[in-house]
């Protein structure tokens, strides 16, 4: 992140709010000026007995420090889940030094899946991570004990060949479900919400989520991990 030296304001469009700190009445802010670099606004509201004013300072960030502030923004939920993907994906703006790698027919290779699904009884979720030639499935409980937050506790794990995890990913057409953003249904008081996230064919990511609205062949996928874990014969 390089600092800019001026004295009056920068001109740039903004793209987002990527951080808001309510107690200093602080905000940061992203955009992209006229020469295509991806500028941070740092904007410091002064307040005192007889006056309120701000001072701004403006950064150039890098390809992948702009990656965490969308990812940032996301997190506190200061831009939609799909504006995020928006951005990531935005003309002109290359991450990591090179293109994203483009999304193939099938998944031949993974790194990290989680599943979460949580609902008026909690939370739980499922990771499979590629180690060795096996797919290792684990199944967490969130539990709450008082503290900052709920803490993820192991119910299970097990193990199978990669290549029949890749098999149920394919079968279950999972490439599919990137985007998924399912609205509640209406008139359903109850239901489970999803948030999906996987990283596939050496860096294509794959996110979706809902509330009671799941992408087709969730329920087939989800079945095979519970068979997978609990019915080990």
């Amino acid at each position: 992140m390089k600092l800019i030296e001026t004295e009056s304001k920068y001109e740039y469009k903004q793209l987002f709010t990527a951080v808001i700190n309510t107690e200093d009445l602080s905000c940061e802010i992203v955009g992209k000026d006229s020469l295509g670099q991806l500028i941070l606004n740092k904007s410091f509201k002064i307040a005192d007995s007889m006056d309120c004013g701000s001072m701004d300072e403006y950064y150039v960030l890098t390809d992948d420090e702009y990656k965490s502030y969308v990812k940032l923004a996301r997190k506190n939920k200061l831009i939609r889940f799909c504006e995020k993907r928006k951005l990531l994906k935005e003309k002109g703006t290359v991450l990591n030094g090179a293109e994203p790698p483009a999304p193939q027919n099938t998944i031949v290779s993974f790194d990290v899946i989680t599943l979460r699904e949580s609902g008026m009884r909690g939370a739980t979720e499922y990771e499979i991570v590629s180690k060795d030639g096996a797919a290792v499935v684990s199944h967490y409980f969130y539990k709450y004990r008082g503290g900052d937050g709920p803490e993820r506790e192991l119910d299970d794990s097990a193990s199978v060949p990669v290549d029949q995890m890749l098999k149920l990913l394919n079968d279950c057409n999972i490439l599919s479900w990137n985007n998924f953003d399912g609205p509640h249904p209406k008139g359903v008081l109850d239901g489970i919400m999803f948030n999906f996230n996987a990283t596939v064919n050496g860096g294509h990511e794959i996110c979706a989520r809902g509330s009671q609205n799941f992408p087709k062949k969730y329920n087939d996928f989800t079945g095979a991990l519970y068979l997978i874990l609990y019915d080990k014969k």
